[in-house]
């Protein structure tokens, strides 16, 4: 007596058992399986991940480091209580907040920087209060 994955049976017509989930093939011709599991060159969407994280920090989502090595561990994640466990796992983390280049404006001479001539500035200005 042969077994459900013995191959059709004498009429030709194949019973429904006699498939397996190894034998389904997708459109490209390759195995497919039930449940696939994230391949680690897959893009998976981390923005839920990205948005609860931001709203745990108190931050905007673009001040949010999610860890490239951690994605698996990170996608798991959907819930603000287990946002929280991995910012103290330290796989997310809040940038830090950027300042501003004080160095760029002094050559602009914008109001909060100093005059680039501040001495001559200053020499003429007290030239002038002399010849008053």
């Amino acid at each position: 007596v042969a077994g459900p994955t013995a191959g059709p049976p004498p009429g030709g017509a194949p019973h429904l058992d006699t498939f397996t989930t190894s034998s389904i093939r997708t459109p490209t011709g390759k195995p497919s399986s039930p449940n696939p599991a994230p391949k680690s060159n897959h893009m998976v969407s981390l923005k839920l991940q990205k948005r609860l994280a931001a709203s745990v920090l108190d931050c905007g989502k673009r001040k949010i480091w999610l860890d490239p090595n951690e994605i698996s561990e990170i996608s798991m994640a959907n819930s603000r209580q287990n946002i929280r466990k991995l910012v103290k796992d330290g796989f997310v983390i809040r940038k830090p907040v950027q300042g501003y280049r004080r160095g760029a404006a002094a050559g602009q001479g914008h109001v909060d920087a100093p005059p680039a001539r501040a001495e001559a500035f200053a020499e003429e200005v007290s030239g002038r209060e002399e010849d008053r």
